[in-house]
């Protein structure tokens, strides 16, 4: 059965499994803000201040600490890209000082976040998408990849205006969240472009969460959109974690053709990647 998917075998997600967050928050921030009853203090650098940048340092930690996370395959943590950048990357030349943990986890937040949907940002998408695929390749799960586009996006945009193209963007971002669970990664992978990484998800799935994607947006903008008659819809490529999508290059270039293959044959549908062997040990067949 399509539902039957992931490494256990049942169904994927329900109604209750989908995100509810307003905008999408990193697993380790939300679980830290749950716990989280007084202010809790890190431990940083001083440095000095930039106009209109009143933490550079902190900037330059958390870039650190997705390029540490992606180069070990797993989420490193704030004190480890902390002190990691202080005793390795910039040595010597710090003053320590005391700021609130809150501080950092929004400077954390704003920099993988797209200021316009709420998703996350394109760093992000890289860095995630890297961690993921050494994950499949180390412990044998897999992961899938959906490419989302709008159709006739330019053609709209430029008769609306740039404001209803924005309520379009906002819109479409909301709707897909809502379709994904906690764990997947849905991203602005530029334009009117988006991408979502599921985790632990094969091929059947990955298709399931494409084809309600599109379902969804249509349902959700056939009356219009920004105050203007504005139906919207998607095209959808999927690909997924095989022998010939080994790497975050070549599993975005096969999201990328088959989304080709979705919009050329008149959008508002899924189509998906051609690559059929999966490098996990359970086959593509057992999982649907």
């Amino acid at each position: 059965m399509a539902s039957e998917i992931g490494r256990s075998g049942g169904e994927r997600r329900g109604r209750m499994d989908r995100r509810q967050a307003a905008k999408p928050v990193a697993n380790d921030q939300r679980a830290a803000e749950d716990r989280r009853t007084v202010l809790d203090r890190r431990l940083v650098a001083d440095v000095a201040e930039e106009p209109g940048d009143p933490h550079p340092q902190l900037d330059a930690i958390v870039a650190h600490r997705c390029a540490l996370s992606a180069q070990v395959g797993r989420d490193v943590g704030q004190e480890v890209a902390s002190l990691d950048y202080l005793l390795n990357v910039r040595p010597g030349d710090q003053h320590p000082t005391v700021i609130d943990r809150a501080a950092l986890a929004d400077i954390e937040f704003r920099a993988m976040t797209d200021a316009l949907t709420g998703l996350f940002n394109r760093g992000f998408l890289d860095a995630v998408l890297k961690r993921e695929l050494a994950r499949s390749r180390r412990h044998g799960v897999m992961t899938s990849l959906v490419l989302v586009d709008l159709d006739h996006f330019k053609d709209a945009n430029d008769r609306w205006g740039h404001a209803a193209g924005d309520a379009t963007l906002r819109g479409a971002a909301d709707v897909i969240r809502r379709q994904l669970r906690a764990a997947d990664a849905p991203c602005r992978y530029g334009g009117d472009e988006f991408a979502v990484v599921l985790p632990d998800t094969y091929r059947s799935g990955a298709l399931l969460v494409g084809e309600r994607i599109v379902t969804e947006v249509r349902r959700a903008f056939e009356r219009g959109v920004g105050g203007v008659g504005l139906a919207l819809t998607v095209s959808v490529g999927v690909s997924w974690y095989c022998a010939m999508s080994d790497t975050p290059e070549a599993l975005l270039e096969a999201a990328d053709r088959a989304l080709y293959e979705a919009k050329a044959a008149g959008g508002d549908r899924v189509a998906e990647s051609r690559c059929r062997t999966n490098a996990a040990p359970r086959s593509d067949s057992a999982a649907t």
